[in-house]
């Protein structure tokens, strides 16, 4: 049967960054070294596999097919009735890339296993683990989401009651749902009359209930 091996070193993927899964992949065919030697091969994520964030792909040409089956995290290349050298098998395997969807990707090591076949025998599976190493995102403020772009634009009369002047603000950050431990800071910087005392800007304190925000001190909070 064919014989796959697989480099030592574990393949490091950053947050966002697809990778080749092993560039120093080996196979050869002790039967035929030459073209039409293989036939098939399976990419699949067997330890730790994310179905949903997970994603295995490779470069699709007219010598192969190429599926991905996103249930369990096989991807299978198969030959289309044009003989492949197995050099270029070895290419095309080395170079399927692993990808996750996710901006907060769970990081436990995954774990691939690489099968290939000969039309008659398979190889023994070898596999590659890669290493996760999430990348921050930088929150994102829209100041008014009913409308496009980010800003906000709001016309206060003189002498009025103080009104809210970013009702529709959403903050939002990829890496965490909850926002726990950031930090909002809101600045006067511009304007006619800036540096003007009769400026206020003031968090509306609501109270400490569930859904209310509460100021105490310079210590904000939303129960």
């Amino acid at each position: 049967p064919p014989v796959v091996t697989t480099s030592l070193e574990a393949t490091s993927y950053f947050d966002g960054q697809e990778v080749p899964i092993d560039l120093n992949l080996g196979l050869v065919d002790p039967d035929n070294a030459g073209e039409g030697a293989i036939k098939s091969a399976t990419i699949q994520i067997t330890g730790n596999y994310r179905p949903g964030e997970d994603m295995l792909s490779a470069l699709t040409w007219d010598p192969v097919t190429v599926n991905f089956d996103a249930a369990t995290g096989t991807l299978t290349i198969t030959e289309n009735g044009q003989p492949i050298r197995t050099e270029q098998w070895r290419q095309i395997i080395a170079n399927v890339r692993y990808n996750n969807s996710s901006d907060a990707p769970a990081t436990d090591p995954r774990t691939v296993t690489i099968k290939v076949s000969d039309g008659i025998d398979i190889s023994a599976p070898a596999t590659k683990t890669i290493t996760i190493t999430p990348v921050n995102d930088a929150p994102m403020v829209d100041l008014d989401s009913t409308t496009a772009g980010v800003n906000a634009y709001k016309l206060y009369t003189e002498r009025a009651p103080a009104m809210a002047i970013m009702p529709d603000a959403v903050v939002s950050d990829a890496d965490s749902a909850s926002f726990a431990g950031g930090t909002l800071r809101l600045q006067r910087i511009s304007g006619p009359g800036f540096g003007s005392a009769d400026d206020l800007l003031a968090i509306q304190n609501q109270g400490p209930a569930a859904g209310q925000t509460g100021v105490s001190g310079s210590t904000v909070t939303y129960g």
